[in-house]
């Protein structure tokens, strides 16, 4: 074939050639695979801090994470950031608003106790929650939530992960 040495020759040198766009996985992540990157990101400390987390690690992982601030020792929590897939499948975005400001996600209490609990226990606590839809179907979703730390003691920041709908079959953690 004649043409392919032409064509090198023809384009400059930082051309490359149109390769097939790589397709996204359909099935996200498990919070099994999630878990493995919040310990894989302790480097031998109790818990990693926000810094340690990189969204390029995890591109597959972003429509389902959310990032959480402890407000008052764990009276309170504030959404930082909540991933397209959760505002999909909850109908709202929640960033920026306070978790004692939330009345429609329906598991509120449940969402309070896991973070809580969290905060207490400085380790990742899983769950099985139930929440509706807007027509009023009662679903699940599984959630995994591990602390962060700036200073290696004091847990001021949750990274949590959230499974809803079809994916929780799949999650991957018997909860």
């Amino acid at each position: 074939m004649v043409l392919l040495p032409l064509l090198a020759y023809l384009l400059p040198m930082n051309t490359m050639l149109a390769r097939p766009a790589r397709r996204r996985s359909l099935k996200p992540p498990s919070l099994e695979e999630f878990l493995s990157y919040w310990d894989s990101k302790k480097s031998g400390r109790t818990f990693p801090s926000r810094l340690d987390l990189d969204p390029v690690d995890i591109p597959n992982m972003l429509p389902f994470v959310f990032l959480v601030d402890v407000l008052g020792q764990g009276h309170d929590f504030r959404y930082r950031l909540v991933g397209t897939d959760i505002v999909r499948n909850t109908k709202k975005d929640f960033t920026g608003y306070l978790l004692s400001e939330i009345r429609e996600i329906g598991s509120q209490g449940k969402l309070i106790e896991m973070y809580q609990r969290t905060v207490a226990d400085k380790a990742p606590v899983t769950e099985r929650l139930p929440f509706k839809t807007r027509g009023g179907v009662k679903k699940f979703y599984d959630v995994a939530v591990t602390p962060l730390s700036r200073n290696g003691e004091v847990v001021d920041m949750l990274f949590g992960y959230a499974l809803h709908g079809e994916n929780v079959a799949r999650s991957g953690v018997d909860i």
